[in-house]
């Protein structure tokens, strides 16, 4: 295994321990946030091992994409006013989206890009719609906030996921040459997200929950 790879899961499985430990103390926005990391520990892990044995892990993708994208979107829908309702409805969306994407365009044995892409544009523009709702805040800096430190960490993730498979989209696979590029910096923004949902897990105590 790379040592880049090892270093992912390494800080995965720490951010899932830290999710599991303070669980009880978090606000119900950012319990979603730790079930999100715990169910992405599990879903990594299941990945690994079909990768070993079946040598194709991307039917689990298939299936854990749209429950991310619900458990992100209930989180956006508890945390920002605005997105009560529509995150949710976009939530729910995804499992249907992710059906017909699978059946019609993306078998379960290939990338499902196109999900990929509609996952990526929704939380990008939640993610955005939270730091407006954060900067009106007058009375608390921005980094008092649970809530920004989740939102940067998921605009800088899922801003880099769109402009990858954005170009993977239109571009053959077989002559994507930046190809090793793109993993590298998907690793890269890994590292950040769960070194930010760390943080706030950490010092929860000294930052305002989310939604809060």
């Amino acid at each position: 295994m790379a040592l880049k790879f090892a270093i992912y899961y390494c800080l995965l499985f720490f951010t899932a321990c830290l999710s599991a430990t303070y669980f009880r103390r978090l606000a119900f926005p950012d319990k979603l946030i730790g079930v999100l990391v715990l169910a992405t520990f599990f879903n990594e892990l299941l990945s690994f091992f079909a990768d070993k044995i079946y040598h194709n892990n991307l039917p689990l993708y298939h299936i854990f994409c749209p429950i991310e994208l619900l458990l992100i979107s209930l989180y956006f829908s508890y945390s920002v006013r605005v997105l009560r309702i529509i995150a949710v409805v976009v939530g729910l969306l995804g499992v249907p989206l992710s059906i017909l994407n699978c059946w019609l365009f993306q078998p379960l044995k290939t990338i499902n890009s196109n999900f990929l892409l509609f996952e990526a544009t929704a939380i990008i523009l939640y993610s955005f719609t939270s730091f407006r709702q954060i900067l009106l805040e007058e009375e608390r800096l921005p980094y008092d906030f649970a809530q920004f430190w989740i939102s940067t960490g998921f605009a800088i993730f899922w801003g880099a996921t769109f402009t990858g498979w954005g170009l993977y989209t239109v571009i053959d696979p077989d002559e994507f040459l930046i190809n090793p590029i793109f993993g590298n910096v998907l690793i890269a923004v890994n590292y950040l997200l769960y070194l930010g949902i760390s943080y706030v897990f950490l010092r929860y105590k000294k930052l305002i929950p989310s939604g809060g």
